[in-house]
């Protein structure tokens, strides 16, 4: 509609920097400005507040890779610090029994202090 943040605010009967927060994610509409703001947009409030179907769900996408990508790149650093620590171990002169198990032991810390 085109409408700058001090013709919406005169719309809804709020100041522009109310516009302005809304619009940087630091505060959100009170129930009497989504339903002034879903009459002037002419959308339904359930469309004004759940937003558009395909950007949500290209968001959720977004996040799942990212949050795969994530996985990907600690279980790598895992494998990493199991594989160093394993010929750290061998190469100080323990048996492979002795290195397994301190390997477990740090893999063991190091995950409980991820989660």
């Amino acid at each position: 509609m085109k409408l700058t943040q001090d013709e919406l605010a005169e719309k809804i009967h709020v100041s522009r920097q109310t516009i302005s927060s809304w619009e940087n994610s630091k505060s959100l509409p009170d129930v009497t400005s989504l339903i002034l703001l879903s009459d002037v947009y002419e959308i339904s409030l359930d469309e004004l507040i759940k937003g558009d179907i395909t950007m949500i769900k290209k968001l959720e996408v977004k996040e799942s890779k990212e949050g795969l990508n994530s996985k990907f790149i600690i279980k790598q650093c895992i494998k990493s610090i199991i594989t160093y620590t394993d010929q750290l171990l061998k190469n100080i002169g323990y048996n492979s029994f002795v290195s397994f198990f301190i390997t477990v032991i740090i893999l063991v810390n190091t995950s409980t202090s991820y989660s």
